[in-house]
């Protein structure tokens, strides 16, 4: 009878441990939109500042994770512009070299974008190329828990300038 119910206690973990392994949840099942990725900029429209001096092109930063991002920022030195001034990379598509800008920003604060939610910025559309991508940096807030002096995660998310839409790809200057 004792040997029963041992057989019986351990067939009940045995169930239980492998059920548990087998219901955790997929990546794909955290994703607020399934049909995007974790993180993900898309393109608005055209705009000028509030003093028609420059055209900019105008995105949206979209978090589609469960958990908050940080992002370097700055407030918009213009409204027009957006929500802030984030920092990002032009760079070319098949080298992979910078042409312009930085990811890192030395007076800035680093703030979060809470999970469904997104922030618009904008882009100065001389400084942008048909065969170039744009590169933002983020990192998801609780990575910062577990960082170390000389050691940290970050993760980008990139645009293709190439993927505008015809009518504004068609109005860049193509650069070298």
């Amino acid at each position: 009878m004792t040997r029963l119910r041992i057989l019986g206690i351990v067939f009940v973990f045995a169930c239980s441990s492998a059920l548990a392994q087998t219901s955790r949840p997929s990546r794909l099942s955290l994703l607020i939109d399934k049909s995007k990725p974790v993180v993900y900029v898309t393109f608005l429209k055209e705009t000028q500042d509030s003093h028609n001096e420059g055209k900019y092109l105008l995105f949206k930063l979209i978090n589609n994770s469960p958990w908050n991002i940080i992002m370097d920022m700055s407030g918009p030195g213009d409204k027009a512009l957006g929500d802030a001034d984030l920092y990002y990379t032009i760079e070319d598509s098949k080298a992979g070299t910078i042409r312009s800008g930085s990811t890192i920003c030395h007076v800035c604060s680093f703030n979060r974008i809470h999970p469904g939610k997104s922030i618009t910025f904008a882009v100065s559309s001389e400084r942008i190329a048909h065969d170039a991508l744009m590169r933002l940096q983020y990192s998801f807030a609780w990575e910062n828990d577990f960082q170390i002096a000389e050691s940290n995660s970050s993760h980008y998310v990139e645009y293709y300038f190439s993927s505008l839409p015809e009518s504004v790809s068609l109005s860049l200057t193509r650069k070298p």
